[in-house]
């Protein structure tokens, strides 16, 4: 969020909407050993079970993307997402939610 609104050149005002709409938001701790726990276990399932539908395999997913899906199952939460990214995921470590983007 800080980047598209540094390369958008939001001024003081849009910025503090952003900073107050993200503070409004459950925050959790990403230090935790619990969660490198969940990281490394999705980490090695998508290697091992790579998604059909992607040109790439699991292998390749993004860093960002391990640890979005490594916190979503950790907290038992459901992950939305607009892209095809988690399918390869989805029903072994969290319930998945596409949103149109």
């Amino acid at each position: 969020m800080y980047v598209l609104a540094r390369c958008n050149n939001w001024g003081p005002s849009k910025t503090d909407k952003m900073n107050e709409l993200l503070n409004s938001y459950l925050q959790v701790r990403v230090d935790s050993e619990p969660l490198f726990e969940a990281y490394a276990q999705i980490d090695e399932f998508g290697q091992k079970n790579p998604n059909p539908l992607r040109a790439t395999t699991a292998r390749h997913m993004g860093k960002n993307d391990l640890w979005i899906a490594a916190t979503a199952n950790l907290y038992g939460a459901a992950l939305a997402t607009a892209d095809k990214d988690f399918d390869h995921l989805a029903n072994h470590f969290f319930p998945l939610t596409y949103v149109s983007s």
